[in-house]
């Protein structure tokens, strides 16, 4: 049996990165909208930010949360169990690759 090897994977990383980017790039137009609908009524004004809210949360929960859950591996596509030895990280196991993917999270 090879030994394990630790890798970065890079495209998890990088979806979290566009999630990241897409909730800030959206808090300007959100910033603006509510500023408009403070000037037509003060009590919509919250609407836009409930929204923004809401949309990053669920996006949030889709680039970060939802692909650990059944995690695949970025070479064969399988899907891997945790590492457990590796905790407090966040490392998935793939044993015909000899890789542990490493997500660059932690538990808690």
């Amino acid at each position: 049996m090879r030994p394990q090897v630790i890798c970065r994977d890079e495209r998890y990383l990088r979806n979290c990165r566009r999630a990241f980017a897409a909730i800030g790039l959206a808090m300007p137009p959100t910033l603006l909208a509510m500023m408009l609908a403070s000037r037509v009524s003060g009590e919509s004004m919250a609407v836009p930010m409930l929204l923004w809210m809401a949309g990053s949360a669920a996006l949030g929960w889709y680039a970060f949360v939802r692909p650990l859950g059944e995690y695949r591996c970025p070479q064969c596509d399988r899907v891997l169990p945790r590492a457990e030895e590796a905790r407090p990280a966040i490392r998935f196991r793939c044993e015909p690759c000899g890789v542990d993917w490493d997500v660059e999270r932690t538990t808690g």
